[in-house]
């Protein structure tokens, strides 16, 4: 009888054990550095005025989500957005920093703070802002791309 009791639970450990599968396309713990520098490509993109740059961190079906506005659905959407938004701030100086990455598998989180110098149009004098920003992943084709995409800044809108 103990005998029995050992044998099953040897194989019950093995089993657990053997659960923990991934596919060949995803390393454990390979988010954390590609997403850090897709921050850094795109800050370098939207301080250049590179909206192809930008646009490069997104899957095909990403939804960006902007305070005060409503979902912008696909690369086109989201193109637009930033076409609007460069359009309205030509001159951009962003940093955004991580303050967590989680990596399950294929998929990935971030939450952290970005700080933005934005000069509008027909100014010369840019404005400090500061937010917070998610943006969850999915890697695809070997490549981390951002498919949820929500920030918002810590100053309260402009009165109207």
């Amino acid at each position: 009888m103990k005998h029995l009791l050992v044998v099953a639970t040897v194989i019950v450990f093995a089993g657990c054990c053997s659960m923990n599968h991934m596919t060949s396309d995803v390393q454990s713990g390979d988010a954390d550095n590609a997403i850090r520098q897709m921050d850094r490509d795109f800050s370098a993109a939207a301080s250049s005025g590179n909206l192809d740059g930008m646009m490069s961190i997104y899957t095909d079906d990403a939804t960006l989500m902007a305070a005060e506005l409503p979902p912008f659905q696909g690369k086109a959407a989201i193109r637009q957005f930033w076409t609007g938004f460069m359009s309205a701030y030509p001159k951009v100086a962003l940093t955004l920093t991580p303050d967590e990455i989680t990596q399950s598998g294929d998929m990935a989180t971030e939450v952290g703070h970005y700080e933005a110098d934005l000069t509008a149009a027909g100014s010369t004098t840019p404005f400090h802002d500061k937010g917070k920003f998610f943006l969850a992943w999915r890697k695809v084709n070997g490549k981390w791309l951002a498919y949820v995409d929500s920030f918002s800044s810590n100053s309260p809108p402009p009165a109207r």
